[in-house]
């Protein structure tokens, strides 16, 4: 999500931020907070909201890809995976 967040905030026309406010901004996105501060007019922090709330899903899509892929691995191999023995009945130590 952090890689997408500035274009994203390219697109909507904000101005671009110092890196240690970006860093902040991206954190705070990453827990669905806008970041806009007190005071901040209406339509900005509409287009912040739009910005973070459309990087969410597209940070998102990557763990997703990687674990479809993780889970289709599994079940190959799972198909190549042979039973064990079968015995009789309970196995008896005496000692």
């Amino acid at each position: 999500m952090a890689d997408v967040l500035p274009g994203y905030r390219a697109a909507a026309k904000l101005p671009e931020l110092p890196a240690e406010q970006l860093e902040l901004v991206k954190q705070g996105a990453a827990y669905a907070q806008t970041g806009a501060a007190p005071g901040t007019p209406e339509p900005i922090v509409q287009a912040i909201t739009g910005v973070v709330h459309s990087s969410f899903p597209d940070g998102m899509h990557l763990g997703f890809t990687v674990s479809t892929g993780v889970a289709v691995l599994a079940a190959l191999l799972a198909l190549f995976v042979r039973a064990g023995r079968k015995s009789e009945g309970a196995v008896i130590h005496m000692g």
